[in-house]
C-alpha cells in the first residue's frame, strides 16, 4: 500500500522546497525514480513477439466515443506537425496494404466517406466553386485534351474521324508491306487478335488517304504505339526519315503488288 500524505504534511514540503533547485544529479535520480510510475508501459522496450500478443489481444475491442475523439485529435496535432504527411517505410506500408485487403465497406461507412471529403472541401473553400457548369467545363476540356493528344490536336467527330479509304484491307497491306512487324521493336504477330499491329499515321493527319498529302503509315505494336503519344514530333520526324530513307518513301503495297505478295509467301 503507498504511503498517504496529508494535505498539512504537502503543504509543509511544498514550503521547504520553495526558491531550492535541485541539482543534475538529483533530477537524474528523480527521473530514474519516477520513471514507469505514471504509465506501466512508459520507459520500456516491448519485444516483437510482446507487441505481436498486444495486437491480437485489442483486435476487436470497440472503442469508445471518447477514446475516438482523442485519437481524432492526436492526429489532427500530427498533421500539423507534419502537414506533408508521415514517411512510412517500405514494410510498414506493405503491412498497412496487407491490412486493407478484401475490406468490404458498409454503404453506411462509404456514405460517411464522402461526407467526410465533401465537409474538408468545404473548410477549404473548395467546394464552393464546384458548380455543375464546372464539372460540366471540366469534363468537355478533359475530352478535348485527350482527342487533342490522341488525333494530333485536331478534334474529329465520330463519322468522319478517318477518311474512308483507311479501312482493313489497306492497313493489311501497309502491315504486310513491313512483312508484319512492329518498326520499333520488331516485335512480329503470331495470328492472335491481340497481337494484330496498329497502323499509325505519321503525321497524325487521319484524311491522309482522302487529301493530296503525302501517304506515311507505320506499323507498332500495342506499346510501342503508346509511346508515341508521349512525343509525336519527334516520332514524326523519326517515322518519315525512316520512310524515306530506308524504304524509298514507300509504306505500303498496292492492290496488285499485295496480290504477287500473297502468291508468293
Amino acid at each position: 500500500m503507498p504511503k498517504v500524505v496529508s494535505e498539512e504534511t504537502r503543504r509543509k514540503i511544498s514550503e521547504a522546497l520553495k526558491g531550492k533547485s535541485p541539482s543534475i544529479e538529483t533530477r537524474r535520480k528523480i527521473s530514474e525514480a519516477l520513471k514507469c510510475k505514471s504509465n506501466g508501459n512508459k520507459g520500456k522496450v516491448r519485444s516483437e513477439e510482446l507487441k505481436k500478443r498486444i495486437s491480437l489481444k485489442l483486435k476487436g475491442i470497440p472503442k469508445s466515443e471518447e477514446m475516438k475523439l482523442k485519437l481524432r485529435d492526436t492526429m489532427k496535432r500530427n498533421k500539423l506537425r507534419n502537414p506533408y504527411g508521415k514517411s512510412y517505410s517500405i514494410e510498414t506500408l506493405k503491412r498497412m496494404a496487407d491490412a486493407k485487403k478484401g475490406r468490404k465497406y458498409t454503404e453506411e461507412h462509404k456514405l460517411a466517406i464522402k461526407n467526410g471529403q465533401r465537409k474538408r472541401m468545404e473548410e477549404s473553400g473548395i467546394w464552393s466553386n464546384i458548380t455543375p457548369e464546372y464539372i460540366e467545363r471540366n469534363r468537355i476540356s478533359q475530352i478535348e485534351r485527350i482527342r487533342g493528344i490522341w488525333y494530333g490536336s485536331v478534334t474529329y467527330t465520330k463519322p468522319d474521324k478517318y477518311c474512308n479509304k483507311f479501312n482493313k484491307e489497306f492497313k493489311h497491306r501497309v502491315r504486310a508491306y513491313f512483312d508484319y512487324l512492329c518498326v520499333n521493336c520488331g516485335t512480329p504477330e503470331n495470328g492472335t487478335v491481340k497481337s494484330i499491329l496498329h497502323v499509325h499515321h505519321v503525321t497524325s493527319n487521319k484524311k491522309v488517304c482522302c487529301d493530296d498529302t503525302p501517304k506515311l503509315f507505320v506499323p507498332l505494336c500495342y506499346k510501342c504505339h503508346g509511346d508515341v503519344q508521349k512525343d509525336r514530333k519527334w516520332h514524326e520526324q523519326y517515322y518519315t526519315d525512316m520512310i524515306n530513307n530506308y524504304y524509298d518513301g514507300k509504306c505500303y503495297f498496292t492492290r496488285d503488288e499485295m496480290k504477287v505478295y500473297l502468291t508468293t509467301k
